[in-house]
């Protein structure tokens, strides 16, 4: 569905690499922009090259591609694969005339398979990967549910990433109210059982309390991951959505809490798993509660129509959201041995 509406765009973002895309450094990293509906995205593409296997992120909120190439398990995967970071529109050090707000999923699922295409044409049809992490795995979902487009893939990496995430976010809602409703804070109770009971749909409004009730992973490893990137004053005001909303643009208007939107209407979840046929393998942290994550890593397999040998999950016990920051050697290996397997290695 979204491929005839790449071919005109397609034309020109190879003419924009000709003009602007910069020769390749010493250390074979190289860097251009992907233009594409008014959005000019960078992109960054770096590691073995001669490997033949290139990984592209899908990033999580808010679509900060780049940041991840400073971490330990992403440079341990550069020693095997390319891996191709980019920011997605309206992010970062995007550029463009975007309108405030007026972003869409179907423009940034476009965008990937723009940028998969060129990286096909660029580097003489590689074999490629997605690797998606938190909303990364929306986009990186409903790109593959397009049935047509799995044939260009040789596998999925979901990075914590809840490919159904409605599902997941009514499972931490009902984890929550299970909390409130034994629960001996009166406070906690009548908050959750009200809400509950008036907008029990508004499954975002349950976050705050899932996250203060530790149901979701701790701050440890997001005050690291986001003390590497921005430093200890930006770690000290996390959680405050004025201030997070204000550093990335435009991108923001897609969510109005910290990790989930409630602006995004449902339909932008993926809706057919089934359609999905590649090798898949999901990568959870295990610092819920409950289970959350082996439930939703479980769920989200018994949906995905890839044959039962070519799917499977890990879970990662010492790692919340952020598992490649908190277990990187773990994390790298996975990676390595789900190629490899793949291969036929």
């Amino acid at each position: 569905m979204y491929r005839k509406q790449f071919k005109f765009d397609f034309v020109f973002i190879l003419l924009f690499i000709t003009l602007l895309s910069c020769a390749a450094s010493p250390e074979g990293e190289e860097h251009f922009w992907l233009r594409s509906k008014g959005a000019d995205m960078p992109v960054m593409v770096r590691g073995n090259k001669a490997s033949g296997i290139y990984i592209i992120l899908s990033p999580g909120w808010p679509g900060l591609g780049l940041i991840y190439s400073i971490e330990e398990s992403f440079l341990a995967l550069e020693k095997d694969f390319a891996l191709v970071y980019w920011n997605y529109r309206g992010s970062g050090s995007s550029r463009g005339s975007l309108p405030q707000g007026e972003i869409t999923m179907e423009e940034i699922i476009q965008d990937l398979g723009i940028l998969k295409d060129v990286i096909t044409e660029k580097y003489q049809s590689p074999d490629i990967y997605l690797l998606a992490h938190s909303f990364g795995g929306t986009v990186a979902g409903n790109y593959l549910a397009a049935s047509e487009f799995n044939h260009g893939i040789r596998g999925l990496i979901s990075l914590d990433s809840s490919l159904d995430r409605l599902q997941f976010m009514k499972h931490v809602r009902d984890l929550v109210v299970g909390l409130a409703e034994q629960s001996s804070d009166q406070k906690f109770k009548e908050e959750v059982l009200a809400l509950y009971k008036t907008d029990p749909d508004n499954h975002s409004a349950f976050f705050p309390y899932a996250r203060e009730r530790r149901i979701l992973d701790p701050l440890l490893d997001k005050t690291r991951f986001f003390g590497n990137i921005l430093g200890q004053s930006f770690v000290q005001s996390f959680g405050n959505t004025e201030i997070i909303t204000t550093q990335f643009g435009a991108f923001d208007k897609l969510y109005v809490t910290d990790d989930f939107p409630e602006t995004i209407d449902e339909d932008i979840y993926v809706k057919d798993l089934e359609k999905i046929t590649i090798p898949v393998i999901l990568l959870h942290g295990m610092l819920k509660h409950e289970g959350l994550g082996q439930e939703n890593a479980a769920h989200v397999l018994a949906l995905l129509g890839t044959s039962a040998t070519q799917k499977k999950y890990i879970m990662f016990e010492k790692s919340g959201h952020f598992l490649y920051v908190t277990e990187p050697e773990k994390f790298s290996k996975s990676v390595k041995s789900f190629i490899r397997e793949t291969q036929g290695g």
